[in-house]
């Protein structure tokens, strides 16, 4: 839903770049705070690359309106960040086996590389 559009903005190499950085930032961060707990565990999935994507949309396109749950319009800037509190509240508090820091670390990696392009006037291209 996001990958696309991002893809014909951005082009396919910088696209595959942007979002194999943000995965490679969610393993790390998934990796850290669990050597901190002593639990290593299988990591498995692209969640954490595609919360980069997520970023990576809200950023350039923060007004466009996303329908939670089908019925429900909110802004894509609202979403994303309500997500990432739901994210890091889950992290801490939830006891499920999902890799909620991963997906922390890929929205944090998405944030500081948009970042870095919208300050070197280099956002789209």
């Amino acid at each position: 839903m996001f990958g696309s559009i991002l893809e014909n903005i951005w082009g396919s190499k910088r696209f595959l770049n942007f979002y194999l950085l943000c995965g490679l930032g969610a393993a790390a961060l998934q990796l850290a705070i669990s050597s901190f707990n002593n639990e290593f565990t299988i990591l498995l999935g692209a969640s954490g690359a595609v919360f980069g994507l997520l970023v990576a949309f809200a950023i350039m396109f923060p007004n466009t309106e996303l329908q939670l749950y089908f019925i429900i319009p909110v802004k894509a800037k609202y979403l994303v960040t309500f997500y990432a509190l739901y994210e890091l509240y889950n992290g801490f508090f939830s006891m499920d086996n999902v890799a909620h820091f991963a997906h922390l670390g890929g929205l944090i990696v998405g944030l500081i590389i948009m970042m870095i392009w919208r300050k070197n006037k280099n956002f789209f291209y």
